[in-house]
């Protein structure tokens, strides 16, 4: 059955296990050796200094394409960073974009 399901492609290409309570080690372990996508990061070098992410100055950038001009937008970063409530966040959001400051 799981083979069935695993093929049929109408939605999705699907990877299923269904373990066995009363073997559930073993029952992993074939599922494991069944398909990569199981465990995919058992095959992968480990490395501790990649980047994530290309978004460096991404929102500041989205920011400005929405309109907010370019020398406030840093200022916007760093209030929303800052945690405070929502209603502090908002009002300094405004001053900032009134004010310029």
């Amino acid at each position: 059955m799981i083979d069935i399901a695993e093929r049929e492609e109408t939605g999705c290409r699907k990877v299923i296990w269904l373990p066995n309570p009363r073997r559930l080690d073993q029952s992993y372990d074939e599922f494991r050796a069944r398909t990569f996508l199981a465990a995919p990061w058992d095959d992968v070098a480990e490395r501790q200094d990649a980047q994530l992410d290309y978004n460096q100055g991404l929102a500041a950038k989205l920011l400005i394409e929405a309109g907010l001009p370019e020398d406030i937008a840093p200022d916007w970063i760093d209030i929303v960073e800052a945690g405070e409530d929502m209603d502090t966040m908002v009002e300094r959001l405004v001053r900032t974009r009134e004010t310029g400051r």
